[in-house]
């Protein structure tokens, strides 16, 4: 799991990689819904569907969102990313999050895991596209 998050990090932080483009690396059964792209039988194992969407202007993507079939631990995302940033919960029955920041150097853009805490695990994870600023 570990390695397919990199490499989909690897494909979000590239210039010329479109939300279609994306979603289609990332299975079959996907159905375009304007603002997103649903990928319903994603080819990587252990992802149960997968969510692709685009930037307000264009079809660049900003965000992917795996729902996950087993609980991944967070001790497997910290043995490579290193410690996470925790958002608490803002709510009653709502969970804390892991914000893990995963450099893509030589690409012109950074990457983020953004992973939903239960147990201590997820199986929930978000990827999102960021600027490199400075």
């Amino acid at each position: 799991m570990i390695d397919a998050l990199l490499n989909l990090a690897a494909l979000l932080a590239s210039a010329d990689m479109s939300a279609a483009a994306l979603a289609e690396r990332l299975g079959t059964q996907a159905v375009d819904l304007r603002g997103n792209i649903l990928v319903q039988q994603p080819s990587i194992a252990g992802v149960r569907n997968a969510s692709v969407v685009r930037s307000v202007h264009g079809d660049t993507p900003s965000l992917i969102t795996l729902k996950l079939e087993r609980p991944l631990a967070l001790r497997d995302l910290e043995a490579v990313f290193g410690v996470p940033n925790v958002v608490a919960a803002e709510h009653r029955g709502q969970f804390s999050s892991a914000v893990f920041n995963v450099p893509q150097p030589d690409l012109p853009f950074s990457v983020a895991f953004i992973g939903v805490i239960e147990n201590g695990a997820t199986t929930e994870i978000t990827l999102r596209r960021d600027t490199h600023l400075g």
